[in-house]
């Protein structure tokens, strides 16, 4: 993943897709774990994740930031209101 990653940010509907579901891995997972709610390094998947999340974050004008920004706030409404989502 970290090797294509460059390439996923030149597609904007892909980076409108991937990027709401890696941040949700790498800050809101590891939240949802009673047993370390505060340890963001749980597997080397999350791990990953914010790596992504944060080189994008640091890279990237205001605008985009505000559009991926609402489609995480997006999806995290979708988990709200799916009655198909449960709880790890």
């Amino acid at each position: 993943m970290e090797a294509i990653f460059p390439s996923i940010l030149q597609n904007e509907k892909l980076t409108k897709t991937l990027l709401p579901v890696i941040f949700n891995l790498a800050y809101l997972v590891p939240l949802a774990i009673p047993e370390s709610p505060l340890d963001f390094d749980i597997t080397p998947s999350q791990v990953a994740s914010k790596g992504l999340w944060e080189i994008w974050i640091d890279g990237t004008c205001e605008a985009k930031k505000s559009d991926i920004l609402q489609e995480v706030v997006s999806s995290l409404g979708e988990f709200m209101m799916d009655s198909n989502v449960y709880p790890l």
